[in-house]
């Protein structure tokens, strides 16, 4: 009913703009008052409006009146616009309205589809799991968008689509949807502790660079305490090479002098998996964000302005629109 309404003025506004912007479509009396039978609906001629008078000289004259009402008729019909806009997408809410946001990200300034990303957040007191599998993102203005399809709590970074399933999201948390995607891994990820080892080149915005330190692990469940050592010197020289290895830093060829569990200890564990199988059962190993690529080919799928993007559930109704 109020999409048909929305037409009707629009028609009805259309036809009134036109004919108004007619010279014969209003006259204007010798003494700048104007015909009543021609001007219903517009302001009162005879009171001087200021936002009229567009070089301050204190008189509106005839064109600066029909460029004043043509102003006026505009923002009227823009706001009537927008109270039924907001109307009809009251109608069509989502139950995750005020629960989920929507916010720009890159946008409107991201000239590749890689570095072009959308942000939603989950409201810190919504109640209950939200799975997001199947929502769409798109554009009110051009009609473009993408799915949000399903992801990977753990990635695998042999195979990073093993065991896909639906993406559910908390209290606080985030996630940032990509136009396209990451090279090398075509599917949806919660970040973790380790996700550090990956080249952050692949990634827009960045991913933190923090990963559990090797020196902080239980050296002698791998068989490094001092007394697995048959001289002090390699135990020294083991430490310290672990002490030295940094934050997220993978070394693929530990030092040959040093001895053979000490190398392997090393090689196996300061890399992304090894940092896994390590720390997967912490309490804190998961953040709050996921990574959502929408694997668009497409470099350009939101506007640079004039843009309004919508969020919407399995069922098509609106959970948030971020305009710009």
């Amino acid at each position: 009913m109020l999409t048909v309404i929305k037409v009707i003025f629009f028609f009805i506004a259309g036809v009134y703009l036109v004919s108004f912007m007619n010279d014969g479509g209003f006259a204007l009396t010798s003494n700048n008052s104007t015909n009543s039978s021609d001007t219903e609906g517009l302001s009162d001629r005879e009171v001087y409006s200021r936002s009229y008078d567009d070089n301050n000289d204190g008189v509106v004259s005839d064109a600066e009146y029909r460029r004043g009402e043509l102003r006026r008729i505009e923002d009227e019909i823009e706001m009537i616009e927008e109270e039924a806009d907001d109307a009809i997408e009251a109608q069509n809410r989502s139950i995750y309205y005020d629960v989920v946001s929507l916010s720009a990200g890159s946008a409107r300034s991201a000239e590749r589809r890689n570095d072009e990303y959308l942000t939603i957040h989950v409201d810190s007191d919504a109640e209950s799991l939200i799975n997001v599998t199947g929502w769409t993102v798109k554009s009110l203005v051009s009609g473009r968008g993408g799915k949000i399809g399903k992801g990977v709590a753990t990635l695998d970074e042999d195979r990073p689509w093993y065991g896909e399933k639906d993406i559910l999201l908390t209290a606080g948390d985030g996630a940032v949807i990509t136009t396209g995607g990451a090279a090398g891994i075509r599917t949806s990820f919660l970040i973790n502790s380790c996700m550090g080892y990956f080249d952050n080149d692949r990634f827009t915005p960045g991913i933190s660079m923090s990963c559990p330190l090797l020196e902080n692990e239980d050296l002698d469940r791998f068989g490094l305490a001092y007394d697995d050592f048959r001289r002090e010197r390699e135990y020294d020289e083991c430490i310290e090479a672990i002490e030295d290895i940094g934050s997220c830093e993978i070394v693929r060829s530990p030092d040959r002098d040093l001895v053979d569990d000490c190398r392997d200890f090393i090689r196996d564990y300061s890399n992304y998996d090894g940092c896994v199988e390590l720390h997967k059962n912490d309490e804190d190993f998961y953040g709050d964000e996921w990574r959502i690529f929408l694997n668009s080919t497409r470099n350009d799928l939101w506007r640079e302005e004039r843009e309004a993007i919508g969020l919407f559930d399995r069922d098509g109704k609106v959970v948030d629109v971020v305009r710009y």
